[in-house]
Formats: structure tokens, C-alpha cells, sequence
């Protein structure tokens, strides 16, 4: 029975065989006879019985093995079809010889809409919008001339109903012969989102270079009012008046009430706060305007001309100036030594009952040097240390201190040309200010390069004069 049961097992493997595949079966049993006739032939009867069955199992193991591995070539195909349909890439292969697509694969659906049963109809590549399709076309034809390199693009896909998405496409040939293409492999993958965030990336960089322009033209027009302010000498009608309300007071002093003469000495002090305030301007602009020079320039030496400068300032407040041995920096020394101007003649304006202290000292921190101008002025209260330094800015204007609010801004301006730092520390009212701000470390490598591009500059902004 156990063997009776052998051989219907395998009757039953070969029926199954010749049910699925009748042309291994077809094969296994023309090899079959072929061996039984030859063996009849050739030897005796027992062996020629030993060899038939023995071919019969060979050509049975034969047919079996073949039939399996159809199953799992089919298999596979099935697997590697389904793995197509739902990747997120669409894949095509395209035939430069009749400029349509040879496969599609069915992800097409899933990715754009499009039903696998008209695949074919896409096989012109249609789906990719006509523009776009036009320029990738050429792109394609550059393969030809570099067939080892795969070639990157981005085209529009058309949905299905509607609308279309970003895609990046990547091209590569394949070559059966050296630069000879057989076909191309296409890959689209969906970028849309990225894309998205490019342009509107695009559009924001060239709304800042809008700005940037509109920025360099109004920045254009106040060097051009300074020019002519200074070309024309727009404080000769100022001095003009002073003049004339000095002679006035003086000649017809004895003949004006008291009224008269505070009119007289409103008229000359406002005309000389203008004169100052267009020297103020004048000051702002040649410091935007004009490019700075670095070199190495010594801290105390800078002091010391600027004391000589405001000499009679110091003098006639009795301001004491303290400085010890400061270090020397990589600079503009004109613009240094307005820097420092500004800053002691800030702390000698806003001073209380008691006489300018002033203390200016120097630390150096990792890449830069940090700067201090100490005094024991009135203060400034917290909520204006950040628009202290803006234009025109006079946060103590009510205490009738002459000043035209641009002091601060132009020692801003100055740190900003050397890429430092300025900011003010103050407790608050009476209690003193210090001023500080950095300096950049600078290498002499990069200060003669700086001077090489600024001496550059400079000789074509004389040419062009």
C-alpha cells in the first residue's frame, strides 16, 4: 500500500505537470522513448528496465523543477508589478528611436490619476505639460553626448482631473553598445511641496532685492541733498542771519523792550542750532557714504588728538578724562576718532550738578575688543537704551540741552562700518551711562586686502567725480 501510494503520488505530481505545462511533459516523454529504444538496442533486458526507470525519474525531477521555477518567475513578475503600481515614482522606459515610451509603469494612477487601463495613450508622454515637454525633449537629445551621466530635470505632470504637480525627473541611458542607446530609463518623483517652498522663496528674495534697491536709491538721494548742502554752502544764509540779528540787538538794544531782545536771541540761537544740525547731517552722510580705510591705528594716540580737539570743551566744563594704556586696533582713524568725540562730548553735554568724569577703558574678549566710556552724567532710563541711537533721537530734550539727535547715530553707524557692536549701560536716572562697544579682532592679512579693495574703490569714486 506504501508503495502503491508512492506511485499514485507521483502519477498525480505528473498529471498536474502535463495539465499545467504540456510541453515539458511533451519533452520529458520524447526523451523517454528515445531511451527505451535505445536501450532494448544496446543491452539486456533487466538493464535496459534499470535505465528506463532510472530516466523516467530523472526527466520527471527535470520537468517538475522547470515547472516550479516558471511558478516563481511569475511570481516575481506579479510582485514586481504590484511593487510598481504603488511606489510614489512613476518609472518609464523610452525608446529614442520612435520617441515614445516602451512602459509606463502603473503607478501613473496613483501618483496622477490616470487609469492603467489607457497607459498606452500616455506613451508620447503626454501627461507632462507641452512646455515643459518641449525643453525636456531637448534635454534628452544631450544623452547621446554623454551617455555615462545621468541627466536631472523638473517638468509639470498633468492630473487627471485637473491641476498638475512638480516633478523631478532623472534620465539615464542604457547602452547594449558603447554610446549606442537602446533606451532610457525615466523616473518621476513628486517634488510639489518642495517646489512650492522654493519660489515662494524666489518671491521673497526678490521682494528684499526690491527693497535693497528702493534702499540704495534713498540712500542715493541723501549723499546727493549732503553734496549739494555742502557744494552750496547752505549755512551762508544762516550765518546771514545770525549777523543781522547781532547787529540788530546791538544797535537798537536801548530801543527794544524786553520782548523784543528775547526775540532777537530766539532768532540767533535757532539759526546757529541749524548751522550745527547741517554739520551734524553733513558728518551722518560722509560717514555712510564714504568707504572705510583700515589700518592699524593706536587707541591712546587717537585719544590724544581728540582731547587736543575738544580742548576748550574739557577745559570750560572741568571734565576729567581717564584712560590708561589702551591697545591698537585695526580701524578708520578719522571714523575712530569721531567715535570717540561724540561719546566724551555726549557725556560732557548730559552731565548733573557735578563735574564730567569720564572713564574710557578696554577688554579684550576672545575675537574682539570691548570698549567702555564710563561717566557720571544723569543717566538714561531702560526703556530707551534701544532707540537711543537712532536719527534725531533726543531723549532729554526737554532738560534744554543743546543737541541735534544725531551724536549717537552717527557712533553707531561708525561700530556698524567696522561690524561691532554699540549699546548702552545705564541704572537709570543720576546714576551715570556706559557707553561700549566692540571691535572685531582683524588679521594684517585681511587688513591689507580690505585696504587693496577700499584704495580700489576710492580711486573710482575720484574718477567719477
Amino acid at each position: 500500500m506504501k508503495n502503491n501510494s508512492h506511485f499514485y503520488l507521483i502519477g498525480d505530481k505528473i498529471s498536474k505537470v502535463y495539465k499545467a505545462q504540456p510541453k515539458y511533459s511533451a519533452i520529458v516523454l520524447a526523451t523517454f522513448v528515445g531511451i527505451i529504444l535505445l536501450s532494448f538496442l544496446s543491452y539486456g533486458f533487466i538493464s535496459s528496465i534499470v535505465i528506463i526507470v532510472s530516466s523516467a525519474f530523472a526527466g520527471f525531477l527535470i520537468a517538475t523543477m522547470a515547472y516550479e521555477s516558471e511558478g516563481l518567475a511569475k511570481k516575481s513578475n506579479v510582485s514586481g508589478e504590484s511593487l510598481l503600481a504603488n511606489t510614489s515614482e512613476i518609472i518609464a522606459s523610452y525608446s529614442p528611436a520612435t520617441q515614445k515610451c516602451t512602459y509606463i509603469s502603473p503607478s501613473i494612477q496613483t501618483v496622477l490619476g490616470h487609469p492603467i487601463k489607457d497607459l498606452k495613450n500616455y506613451y508620447d508622454l503626454s501627461f507632462i505639460y507641452k512646455k515643459d515637454k518641449a525643453s525636456f525633449l531637448l534635454k534628452l537629445n544631450k544623452l547621446k553626448e554623454h551617455t555615462d551621466t545621468p541627466l536631472t530635470a523638473v517638468v509639470r505632470l498633468k492630473r487627471k482631473f485637473g491641476g498638475f504637480i512638480w516633478a523631478e525627473v532623472k534620465a539615464q541611458a542604457i547602452c547594449k553598445e558603447k554610446n549606442k542607446i537602446d533606451s532610457i530609463v525615466l523616473s518621476f518623483r513628486d517634488i510639489t511641496e518642495r517646489r512650492v517652498l522654493t519660489l515662494a522663496n524666489e518671491d521673497y528674495i526678490k521682494e528684499l532685492e526690491r527693497k535693497i534697491q528702493k534702499f540704495e536709491s534713498d540712500k542715493t538721494d541723501i549723499d546727493q541733498f549732503a553734496f549739494i548742502m555742502s557744494s552750496h554752502d547752505m549755512k551762508e544764509p544762516l550765518r546771514t542771519i545770525s549777523s543781522y540779528s547781532s547787529m540788530l540787538e546791538s544797535r537798537y538794544k536801548d530801543q527794544l523792550d524786553e520782548n523784543g531782545k528775547e526775540f532777537i536771541s530766539f532768532i540767533s540761537t535757532s539759526a546757529n542750532r541749524m548751522a550745527g544740525m547741517i554739520d551734524e547731517v553733513l558728518a551722518f552722510s560722509s560717514v555712510r557714504s564714504k568707504t572705510t580705510v583700515i589700518e592699524e591705528v593706536k587707541v591712546n594716540e587717537v585719544l590724544d588728538t581728540v582731547m587736543r580737539t575738544m580742548g576748550h570743551s574739557i577745559y570750560k566744563n572741568k571734565a576729567e578724562i581717564t584712560f590708561k594704556k589702551l591697545p591698537t586696533v585695526v580701524a578708520d582713524k578719522r571714523q575712530l576718532s569721531r567715535l570717540f568725540q561724540n561719546l566724551i562730548d555726549n557725556a560732557i553735554k548730559y552731565r548733573t550738578n557735578k563735574n564730567p568724569k569720564i572713564n574710557i577703558t578696554c577688554t579684550k574678549k576672545s575675537n574682539q575688543f570691548e570698549f567702555r566710556v564710563t561717566d557720571n552724567g544723569i543717566g538714561i532710563n531702560k526703556e530707551f537704551h534701544d532707540t537711543i541711537f537712532d536719527s534725531f533721537e533726543r531723549v532729554n530734550s526737554s532738560m534744554g540741552i543743546k543737541g541735534t539727535g544725531l551724536g549717537l547715530a552717527i557712533c553707531k553707524k561708525i561700530v556698524d562700518n567696522h561690524e561691532g557692536k554699540i549699546w548702552i549701560e545705564s541704572k537709570g536716572s543720576n546714576q551715570g551711562s556706559s557707553f561700549c562697544f566692540t571691535l572685531p579682532l582683524l588679521k594684517i592679512e585681511q587688513k591689507k586686502l580690505n585696504n587693496e579693495q577700499c584704495k580700489k574703490k576710492l580711486t573710482l569714486e575720484s574718477s567719477n567725480v
